[in-house]
């Protein structure tokens, strides 16, 4: 597991797209729920996976929270380039039944 979590945000006129990179976990899930949530509040969010390596629990309820706040605004929370790994871990927690997932 990497110590850090490294976020990059790009914003389009309807959707940022927020790019993880390392480990979700404790640590940097504050840092994480703030941006994700500033976003779902305004506009469509799509949460490339693609480097994420790992999620501990304070970060798959990031994601729900991050869900419900694009929700209750009446955007969208997408996850795209999801892991194996990572989306073991969601399915375990049967979070891919809630979270819109975007196959490979």
């Amino acid at each position: 597991m990497n110590s850090t979590l490294k976020i990059t945000t790009e914003d389009t006129d309807h959707t940022t797209v927020i790019s993880l990179h390392g480990d979700l976990t404790l640590a940097s899930t504050v840092r994480f729920r703030l941006e994700l949530l500033k976003h779902a509040a305004k506009k469509n969010v799509t949460l490339n996976l693609e480097k994420l390596e790992y999620t501990d629990s304070s970060g798959l309820a990031a994601l729900i929270e991050g869900h419900q706040e694009a929700k209750r605004n009446e955007y969208s929370l997408v996850l795209k380039n999801v892991q194996p790994r990572i989306l073991e871990i969601l399915k375990m927690a049967q979070l891919h039944t809630i979270l819109n997932i975007i196959p490979e």
